[in-house]
């Protein structure tokens, strides 16, 4: 070990010159992908699934996306009848830090199965807070698409290749949805 630690310091010493340096950071903790991480957001505690990285940047940094809670103060300062829109809600983490700073109405838009599951669960214990299962697009229609990194942070890929399979998407202004 002290070979090591003797050796990052040498690299150091040549790269601090143009602003590098070599760094140990704490490992991230694993968790199998079936796993329920019970994560504390804000004054909330919510279910996080095991394939979703969320869990270790809360664990790691409390306040990570704090910013957003001091973000909606000073906006309802200016608004008081704000209202919030969350596009890819994931499992309500951005509800819980918004809830945390200020009492709005927050809808919250998620098309994952999985992480719909979750945002179900965990708003459950927000007041005043909706969600919707859907993905959003500039008109409503049905597109052919596959989808990558489901379960956590799914993006869709519209294409024509044999993996695709129908996508419902929606407009975010259409009546029967807000």
């Amino acid at each position: 070990m002290h070979l090591l630690h003797r050796i990052r310091n040498s690299i150091n010493w040549l790269l601090s010159p143009w602003g590098f340096a070599i760094q140990r950071i704490p490992k991230r903790k694993w968790r199998l992908p079936n796993a329920i991480v019970p994560t504390k957001v804000g004054r909330y505690v919510i279910q996080v699934p095991g394939i979703n990285p969320m869990f270790s940047y809360y664990e790691t940094n409390p306040d990570f996306t704090g910013q957003l809670g001091l973000l909606t103060t000073l906006t309802r300062k200016k608004y008081p009848q704000l209202a919030v829109v969350d596009i890819g809600a994931n499992v309500g983490d951005t509800a819980c830090l918004i809830k945390t700073a200020e009492d709005v109405p927050v809808l919250c838009i998620e098309g994952d199965d999985k992480s719909f599951e979750f945002l179900q669960k965990n708003i459950a214990q927000l007041p005043n807070v909706s969600a919707h299962k859907l993905f959003l697009a500039e008109k409503t229609d049905t597109i052919s698409a596959s989808l990558a990194c489901t379960g956590w942070n799914t993006t869709i890929l519209p294409g024509a290749t044999e993996a695709c399979r129908p996508v419902q998407v929606m407009r975010l202004d259409r009546k029967s949805v807000v």
